[in-house]
């Protein structure tokens, strides 16, 4: 395809031929982003052109884990850290959460959670720092402001659930982190992971 005078693949393809030379969970990013609906409505690509391309790539080195990337990937990922999070969460055999899920409580109390094991009763949130109003040296009173909005939102949730997780970047990457703290909200194993 043409983009003025210069040649380009289209999204869906370029995640696909990433996905040939990365690890899954890199992989997995870069596809549930394409996928991930924009501010202005609108996606990059397809589920239905990420499988097509990994299917035209079959027999290319890497392409069994670029197609099990696009099947895997979601376009409910909201961050790298939830995908990220989804591909440990799997890889260590606990249950497919239910992503962005609704919750709804007395006095019009109104929250998404980023994961939800209904059958557990247990919340899971992938925060990153951002959450919580970015540096406390340029807003000190946003930082906390959003740092007593979220411990409440939190509270109410621990209320409405069985078991409650929260966990970070670090938490992903330490091997084993995770795992521990959805063992501890209540989760437990079920399965053995596929890859």
């Amino acid at each position: 395809m043409a983009l003025g005078d210069f040649r380009v693949t289209t999204v869906a393809q370029t995640a696909v031929d990433i996905a040939l030379v990365v690890p899954f969970h890199e992989a997995v990013v870069t596809m549930d982003s394409a996928l991930r609906l924009r501010r202005d409505g609108t996606v990059a690509t397809s589920k239905a052109e990420l499988l097509a391309a990994a299917e035209r790539m079959r027999g290319v080195p890497g392409s069994r884990r670029a197609a099990s990337a696009a099947n895997f990937a979601t376009h409910l990922a909201e961050s790298p850290l939830e995908s990220v999070s989804r591909v440990r969460i799997m890889e260590a055999g606990f249950p497919e959460p239910r992503l962005q899920e609704p919750f709804s409580g007395a006095d019009g109390f109104r929250a998404v959670v980023d994961f939800w094991w209904p059958d557990f009763g247990v919340i899971g949130e992938a925060d990153g720092r951002l959450k919580y109003g970015g540096s406390a040296d340029s807003d000190p009173q946003g930082a906390r402001q959003a740092v007593i909005a979220e411990k409440n939102r939190e509270n109410t949730l621990r209320r409405l659930s069985s078991g409650f997780a929260r966990w970070e970047h670090n938490d992903v990457v330490r091997p084993g982190r995770l795992s521990s703290i959805l063992l501890t909200a209540g989760l437990r194993t079920s399965r053995r992971s596929p890859y």
